[in-house]
């Protein structure tokens, strides 16, 4: 498996793997500015795209992974582990934060091992499944 930045050119690609991996239509604009500032690492196996990450620095210019998602088929792989470990290598500050859905115990299960802890939470972004923000300290960053 591979990990790479994703590039202009794999626009398309991300576009389309955004549209089956959620089942709607991408936020294009929002695509095309994680392409264009590099805030989005793709996970590759034999070419196809089975994964990404994005990093940004818009949460209290803290580093931030605002989106992760790996293919169905690729899940319990280690896809998310390389992801979210990617991300963190790369990131410039001292801490990185991220946030799940309550119900998503598979994902703070990999935050916790990660050595993420619980940060807060927010209500009322997904009706009935509050968001919850975690962080670590982050030995690569530095402001």
């Amino acid at each position: 498996m591979l990990i790479r930045e994703a590039k202009s050119g794999d626009r398309a690609e991300v576009l389309a793997f955004f549209t089956s991996a959620h089942g709607e239509d991408p936020p294009t604009r929002t695509i095309d500015r994680i392409i264009q500032f590099g805030c989005c690492l793709l996970a590759e196996s034999f070419g196809r795209i089975v994964g990404y990450v994005t990093l940004e620095y818009t949460f209290f210019d803290r580093g931030f992974v605002s989106m992760l998602f790996v293919q169905p088929s690729h899940r319990r792989s280690g896809v998310a582990r390389k992801l979210m470990q990617a991300a963190a290598a790369r990131c410039r500050t001292d801490v990185l934060f991220t946030s799940t859905n309550e119900s998503n115990e598979p994902m703070q299960a990999l935050l916790s091992q990660l050595g993420y802890i619980p940060a807060g939470s927010f209500d009322h972004l997904n009706p009935h499944d509050p968001e919850l923000f975690f962080v670590r300290t982050n030995q690569n960053g530095g402001a």
